[in-house]
């Protein structure tokens, strides 16, 4: 947050001030858009906020820098380049000013004015911390100021949207200035709800904004209604235990009136607060002017416009608050011997006539629930035919009829959702009133928890996890004893088998990383969820580790190594044959300067891009936490080798830390292991640990679980499951011996009953795999006698992309690695290399035969439906193999992206080569379906499980590729 100078302070005052002085050491920029940095002064969510100095002017500023991890999120830049064009249109004496605004080398940056002062937060906690409160006269003028302020920059159709004490800076002259418009937006715009990017601030955020309604000026008037209440009072007037209880507390109670909790507050500006903090925004101040001008007459003695509630009105919001006491006192009055029989009948009619308002009002509640529930049916059953005509777009041409229906279906859709929205707040506005009628009113509780009930069912249904969470606990408030929520929120009891019996039960639960690690990622990973506790020196949730596959020596299969020589695997470059100054196990750290941190940048050192001058290149290499160069034209010419994790690992003779039955210890890696890279492996110990199957009467909430289940002499087994709420199921697993599943296979066991288990590939077919078949002579001769397809990996552009050598054989194309997948083949071709592979190996002893996963083992692999990709419910293209994955992109080997690795254990369901799939895309028009995404693409759509086009059997291009799965044989095949 910027320390602030105010625009009066002018020319004159900067020129008075002494020369800059040097700058502090380890500032990230000398300079930024000609403003010379001095030194950090604040850093907050978005921003870092520096002193520069403008040259050659001279002028200190305050220089405002979006965060570095924030540059490639196009939400953040936006809300970053919208704070200075909202401020920039505003010159008001209590707003700071923008000076200039820019980006510079990939960073964006705001120059604003420098004034000295503090936080207006930071006063309030220290008030706080010493047991006093602001002045109510200060309190007054501030707010009287910021009103005007914000009476002003909503002439000009900006609404901050975000008014608190952390964005208003108090100068030294005591004035204040309003800082932040970064979520600031024009009312035309709407405003966004909870379930896609609800911004601000929740215990100052207005009832309107918390339950996604269209915003104005009334909204900031709400927030600064709070600031001034915690001025005056040292607390928010709604807090609780958590963010839900807050909403809650902020959408349906009343607060208690300043003057209550410091009976020093003057009863007019009592009132004026608690009309800023009217929940409805009629009963609001009308606009921040209004809000402004009774502060003024405070200040001033004059009387003020706001009027304090009436008896009625008082009588609702005490019997709201205490309903109990509320229907004793009643009693206690109407039973009076003072009470005239006329008088009682009169106020027994008023009763009545109020509670039938209240009951009709919850009545209609109820009509806009049940039509808010058909419309939700109507828009499933239109959104269906609408994404099947969208898919049309893509594939074929439409005619202008289809395009017609397409046009009505998603018209049609878009009125469903603003009806859908209307009935939404028309419930919630219906339960107000009968609740301000009758707060004992029946059934409104009821019809409120079922309401959310249905916006959880939506946000569920868009797999948009937080709002899910959201909606289900507001669900959960309104229906303590369960019985509306228990169907579709309850937990579901599972029990545990194995065949044989006494394996280890381990249970893990699908998580976001950013709910369980600080700074993690959104994506899903298994957290334990047994009755141990962690071990320590364990691995977090989501981190990168190594995983056994294949044991040699002292190092066993499923374990998982930890770091190599000392380091994190993650991003590690290793030495493995140094020469001159530099050793094994040094770790390449950058080139030319640049960072490297996978196996994507030692490709790029290996094409040989251009280095400094006469070609070399200089190379910096860690060694014990010290840094040191080397210069050449590239590695080999240094004479070293050096290799990621994953290979350096498999090569062996390097020291590392495994990590197995909840101990580390450390071992030097034999040559032989096979070893897989993944970010999101299931670790077993004591606190995934639930006992020996069988177990029974185990209660899990709804969602993905992950359960392993462990046996001497078996192979591990993995079932993702998702269990239905309130239901009572059993996951029974039977246990096969060690080497049952073919190496390069991963076993899909069923994850709800009538489903049958495969086994598919464990990644893409590889160049080097395809080639063994091109050149089996069996296929040789058959090429040679045009009696097969094609074959020959082909683009649409240049025909043939390999070309048989001088020995009859196929090469690997140029340009090519063995370990890419094969791309450029037909769904013709696939079938004929499964055919091929199914003589070849006779697999499962004869039983077994090669082909093609269709749509519905695809997405059991990626994650039984309950994600939309094998990492979850969000796209980052850095997870996948995408055209944006890198700064250049082609193809690149398998197994190279860790955080793509699906529930069951299967890598690279997210790009690289898109996957012929056994199935119909389009069955009238002969169109095969390919999912999984491509290295060439880059819509988030295409990598999402259920996603990807149709291909015509015998296309063949840059991009298609396959895997296989294995099914055995049924009788009489």
């Amino acid at each position: 947050r910027p320390v602030r100078e105010r625009r009066s302070a002018g020319a004159a005052a900067a020129a008075a001030r002494p020369a800059a002085p040097a700058a502090e050491p380890g500032l990230p920029w000398e300079s930024l858009g000609g403003f010379r940095l001095l030194r950090a002064l604040a850093s907050g969510g978005m921003g870092v906020v520096y002193e520069a100095v403008q040259e050659p002017l001279g002028r200190r500023v305050a220089l405002k820098v979006l965060r570095n991890e924030m540059r490639s999120s196009p939400e953040a830049r936006e809300r970053f380049r919208r704070e200075a064009q909202a401020v920039a249109r505003l010159r008001h004496r209590h707003i700071i000013s923008v000076i200039d605004a820019g980006e510079d080398r990939g960073t964006l940056w705001i120059a604003m004015d420098l004034v000295e002062g503090r936080g207006l937060d930071a006063l309030l906690r220290e008030a706080a911390a010493r047991g006093k409160g602001v002045p109510p006269a200060r309190a007054a003028r501030w707010c009287a100021a910021l009103a005007r302020a914000l009476d002003y920059a909503h002439g000009k159709g900006i609404v901050h949207r975000d008014v608190k004490p952390g964005n208003v800076w108090i100068a030294p002259d005591g004035e204040p200035l309003l800082l932040d418009f970064g979520v600031a937006r024009a009312p035309a715009d709407g405003a966004p709800t909870l379930t896609t990017a609800f911004v601000g601030s929740v215990p100052y955020a207005s009832p309107e904004q918390l339950a996604g309604r269209k915003v104005d000026g009334r909204t900031d008037v709400y927030g600064l209604g709070v600031t001034l209440y915690q001025c005056l009072t040292g607390v928010l007037p709604f807090d609780g235990e958590t963010v839900d209880r807050v909403i809650h507390r902020v959408l349906h109670e009343e607060p208690s009136p300043p003057r209550r909790r410091n009976p020093s507050v003057p009863a007019d500006l009592d009132v004026v607060a608690m009309k800023a903090l009217e929940k409805d925004p009629e009963a609001r101040y009308a606009s921040a002017g209004e809000f402004a001008a009774d502060l003024e007459a405070v200040l001033e003695f004059r009387p003020v416009k706001a009027r304090p509630p009436g008896p009625v009105r008082r009588l609702r919001a005490f019997a709201r608050a205490r309903p109990a006491l509320a229907t004793a006192l009643g009693a206690l009055l109407l039973g009076g011997a003072g009470l005239g029989l006329l008088a009682a009948q009169r106020e027994a009619a008023e009763e009545r006539r109020v509670r039938e308002e209240a009951a009709g009002e919850v009545a209609q509640a109820r009509e806009h629930l049940d039509a808010f529930r058909r419309r939700r049916e109507e828009a499933d059953r239109l959104e269906r035919e609408v994404a099947g005509l969208r898919d049309l777009l893509s594939s074929r041409w439409m005619d202008p009829a289809a395009v017609a229906s397409l046009d009505r279906g998603e018209d049609a859709l878009h009125a469903l959702r603003r009806e859908r929205e209307a009935d939404f707040h028309a419930v919630l506005d219906h339960l107000r009133r009968a609740e301000r009628l009758d707060p004992a009113s029946g059934g409104a509780e009821e019809v409120r928890a079922r309401l959310y009930l249905e916006k959880w069912r939506d946000a569920d249904a868009g797999k948009d996890a937080p709002a899910a969470e959201f909606y289900r606990s507001l669900a959960r408030q309104g229906d303590p004893t369960g019985a509306i929520t228990r169907e579709a929120l309850g937990a579901a009891t599972v029990d545990f088998e194995s065949d044989p019996p006494g394996a280890e039960v381990h249970l893990f639960r699908w998580r976001e990383q950013a709910e369980v690690v600080p700074g993690g990622e959104r994506r899903l990973v298994p957290v334990p969820a047994g009755k141990g506790e962690a071990e320590p020196g364990g691995p977090a949730p989501g981190t990168t580790l190594l995983r056994v596959a294949r044991g040699a020596g002292s190092v066993e299969a499923g374990e998982f190594l930890l770091r190599l020589a000392g380091r994190p695997v993650e991003g590690l470059l290793l030495v493995v044959e140094g020469a001159g100054e530099v050793r094994p196990l040094d770790r390449l750290a950058a080139v030319d300067g640049r960072a490297v941190g996978d196996g994507w940048d030692l490709d790029e050192i290996r094409r040989g891009a251009e280095g400094g001058a006469g070609g070399e290149r200089t190379f910096t290499f860690e060694r014990e936490g010290r840094e040191f160069a080397a210069r050449g034209r590239d590695l080999d010419s240094l004479g070293l080798r050096v290799l990621p994790a994953r290979e350096a690992a498999e090569r062996g003779g390097i020291p590392a830390t495994a990590w197995s039955g909840g101990r580390a210890r450390e071992v030097v890696l034999p040559a032989g292991l096979e070893v897989r890279a993944g970010a999101s492996f299931p670790v077993p110990g004591a606190a995934s640990l639930l006992g020996r199957a069988p177990v029974r009467g185990c209660r899990l909430e709804p969602g993905g679980w992950l359960v392993l289940l462990r046996l001497e002499g078996c192979e591990e087994a993995r079932v993702h499951f998702v269990p239905a709420a309130g239901s009572s199921a059993t996951q029974g697993v039977r246990l096969l011996p060690r080497g049952s599943t073919p190496p390069g296979f991963v076993r899909i066991l069923p994850g709800a009953p009538g489903a049958a288990e495969f086994l598919l590939q464990e990644r893409e077919v590889t160049c080097a795999e395809y080639l063994e078949f091109l050149n089996d002579p069996a296929t040789l001769r058959r090429l040679d006698a045009g009696e097969a397809p094609p074959l020959v990996p082909r683009s649409r552009q240049e025909g043939p992309m390999a070309a048989r050598g001088a020995d009859g054989l196929f090469p690997v194309p140029p340009g090519w690695a063995p370990d890419w997948p094969v791309i450029g083949v037909s769904f013709e071709d696939a079938l004929a290399y499964a055919a091929w592979r199914t003589a070849r190996d006779r697999p499962l002893g004869g039983r077994g035969e090669y082909g093609l996963p269709d749509i519905e083992q695809w997405v059991r692999a990626g994650g039984n439906g309950d994600r939309l990709h094998a990492f979850g419910n969000r796209f980052r293209p850095g997870w996948v193999k995408s055209c944006f994955s890198r700064p250049r992109a082609y193809p690149e080997p398998v197994l190279r992206f860790p955080r793509d690795l699906s529930p069951t254990g299967v890598f690279d369901m997210a790009g690289g080569a898109a996957e012929w799939i056994d199935d119909w895309y389009d069955g009238p028009r002969g169109l095969r379906r390919v999912a999984g995404g491509c290295w060439a693409w880059a819509d988030p759509v295409q990598f999402r499980l259920w996603g990807g086009i149709g291909w015509y059997p015998s296309h063949a291009g840059g991009e298609a590729g396959f895997r296989l799965v294995l099914r055995e044989r049924k009788e009489g095949r």
